[in-house]
């Protein structure tokens, strides 16, 4: 992790962005850390988000080399400025995609039973 990371850090000194990948947005989802099911509940708002902004023609991509420096690399944590016992639990870049897709995969019916 630590080789990949160097790499990452070379990558930016160089003027390439490879973490947010100049992404115009970032949703960060953080809660007191001492919460019970608290990285679930930040996880599960990110998931619906993404569903939400998918309908309005956004793309999301979740930002996981953000998410380990906002917990593990003092001045990402400074920066970010949360409040005092929060802790980043998910991250999410958002813009308009440059790809379109404009048929979804055909799937097999889903066999589901209801009792």
């Amino acid at each position: 992790m630590i080789m990949q990371l160097n790499k990452v850090l070379e990558n930016w000194d160089k003027g390439d962005d490879p973490i947010l990948h100049n992404s115009p947005n970032l949703i960060v989802a953080h809660g007191q850390e001492d919460l019970p099911c608290i990285q679930e509940d930040c996880h599960i708002a990110l998931t619906y988000f993404e569903l939400y902004v998918f309908s309005k023609g956004l793309g999301t991509c979740w930002a996981g080399f953000l998410n380990s420096a906002a917990n593990s690399y003092f001045p990402v944590i400074e920066a970010m400025k949360l409040p005092k016992g929060h802790k980043c639990f998910g991250a999410v870049m958002i813009g308009y995609p440059e790809n379109s897709y404009h048929l979804i995969p055909k799937r097999k019916p889903a066999c589901v039973t209801f009792y």
